[in-house]
Order: C-alpha cells, then sequence, then structure tokens
C-alpha cells in the first residue's frame, strides 16, 4: 500500500473532522449526533493507523465532572510564593469567568447564572469577559515569569 499523505482527503483527515461529532453526546454543545456518534465510543491515533473502538453501550452522554458543586479548600503549594499581586490576578481571573458558571456559582448566583444563561447575552459579555480575561492572564504569565526568574 503506498502511502500518500499529500492528498487532501484522507482518512485520517476524515477521522478528525469526525472527532467534533462525538462531542454530540455533550450536554452542553449543541452538536446533533449522528450514526458515527451513536456507534463509535473512541478514536485512538497511532503512527500509521486509527482504531475506532465501537460499542454502542459505551456511547452515554458525557457530562462536565465537577466535585459536585464542593470545595475542598486543600492547600495548593504551587501558589504559596505568590505575591499580593499575583494573588489578586488569580481571584480577579475566577471572579471574571461569568461565562463558564460552575455548579457553585449556579447556587450561589441563581438569579445572576438564569440571565448569563441565555444564549444572547453569553455571547455579548464574552465581548467583554474574554479581552479583560485574556489581559489579566497576560499579567499573571508575566508575574510568574519574572518571579520564576528571580527565584532562579
Amino acid at each position: 500500500m503506498k502511502f500518500e499523505s499529500f492528498k487532501h482527503f484522507t482518512f485520517i483527515s476524515f477521522l478528525k473532522r469526525k472527532i467534533n461529532s462525538l462531542y454530540a453526546r455533550s450536554d452542553e454543545l449543541q452538536i446533533e449526533e449522528d450514526l458515527f456518534s451513536k456507534s463509535v465510543h473512541s478514536l485512538e491515533f497511532f503512527t500509521g493507523i486509527c482504531v475506532l473502538h465501537v460499542q454502542r453501550t459505551l456511547c452515554s452522554p458525557t457530562h462536565r465532572i465537577e466535585n459536585v458543586g464542593r470545595k475542598s479548600y486543600e492547600s495548593d503549594f504551587r501558589y504559596s510564593t505568590d505575591t499580593i499581586c499575583q494573588r489578586f490576578l488569580l481571584s480577579a481571573y475566577n471572579w471574571i469567568s461569568w461565562d463558564y458558571l460552575s455548579v457553585e456559582k449556579i447556587r450561589k448566583y441563581p438569579r445572576i447564572s438564569k440571565i448569563v444563561q441565555v444564549n444572547i447575552i453569553r455571547n455579548i459579555s464574552r465581548l467583554f469577559i474574554v479581552p479583560v480575561r485574556f489581559f489579566i492572564y497576560f499579567l499573571l504569565k508575566i508575574l510568574n515569569l519574572y518571579h520564576l526568574h528571580k527565584h532562579l
């Protein structure tokens, strides 16, 4: 068999496009289920071979995994040497993420979560949230690099 990876339409490219249809089993995404997503449980790619795991009984809907909305408050030593500025930016980053609501935020702010879950409001709010979140993330990365460089 001659390997022709330069062709535009190959079996690998077909399977790469089919990965999106596997996400149709998610209860958070609005993707139409098709025969592929109802039959293929998972895909594995190796050098020169692709494995399709076909088993309809395992093709159950997927859900976001959370800790039942509870926080455990264990110590995270990754941030133990952070400065006040880094801690503030990290809490601001977590606070501004209203476009992806956790179970805890939905329980704590039920009225706001109902408003934010409306698609048009979520999309309009993302016009403001995403740039601010990017800016905060960028500042955090700069401070982390400076902090790391200072301690090396």
